[in-house]
Parts: C-alpha cells; structure tokens; sequence
C-alpha cells in the first residue's frame, strides 16, 4: 500500500474535528449542569470546540517535531520533557496556529479538483460521516 499523504491529512483532520466535537459535547454537558443562560451556553460551546479543536492541532504538531528527538534524549528527560510540549503544543494551538492549521487543510481540500466546496470539505472532516459522504461525491 502506497503512502497517500492528502489521505493521511483528512485523516489527521478528522482526528481534530473528532476533538472539536468532544469540546461540543463536554461545553453541552457542562452547560446544562450548571443551568446557564442559552446566550452563555452558545458562546461556552464555541470556546470550547475552538479549544480543542485547535489545541489538537498545535499538540500534534509539535509532537511530530519533538518525536525526532525520542532515541536522542535519556528517558529520564524525555518523559518529563514531552509532556512540557504537550503544554506548549495546547498553548500555540489555541494562540492561533491551530486554527490556520485546520483552515488551511480545508482551502485545500476546496481547491481539489473534485470542487467538494467549503462546507463539504468540513462534512469531509466529520468523523463517521465523512467518509460516507467523501464516497458518495467520489472524493
């Protein structure tokens, strides 16, 4: 099997939406919990699908950089150390890269020549969904 790198992005963009719709469903849970106000409850369940849907981003990023380092660095500074970039990967996230990161991934997924369009590269990115639909439109 061939490395297919547009199939290998979709797939790590899938894995951010995935966050993303976590980050709905705990902003969901936590705001009926506590009995907040709709107007609360809608700008509580966009900060936290921006959170993790960015912080997804920024962690994996840096993660993929810092792994080259895995057999360079003894154990007793690695773990320690991977879990500093984890920290710093969820801050550069939600600073803004991650955001870029995931609009980027879904211009491009528009420019295919396949025209999905700008809502269909999202539904694209949904976890289940997605893929019937990129089947369906023969993505």
């Amino acid at each position: 099997m061939l490395y297919n790198q547009d199939q290998y992005l979709i797939n790590l963009g899938r894995k951010a939406t995935t966050s993303a719709l976590i980050g709905l469903l705990l902003a969901v849970i936590l705001t009926f919990y506590f009995s907040l106000s709709k107007i609360i409850t809608f700008f509580i369940i966009i900060l936290f699908i921006y959170i993790f849907g960015t912080a997804f981003w920024g962690i994996n990023k840096l993660k993929m950089w810092f792994n080259k380092y895995r057999y360079r660095l003894p154990s007793y500074i690695w773990y320690p150390a991977h879990l500093i970039i984890y920290l710093v990967g969820f801050l550069l996230g939600i600073i803004g890269y991650g955001f870029i990161e995931h609009f980027l991934l879904l211009l491009a997924m528009e420019q295919n020549k396949r025209g999905a369009g700008f809502i269909g590269s999202q539904i694209i990115l949904l976890p289940y969904l997605g893929n019937l639909y990129a089947k369906k439109i023969n993505y």
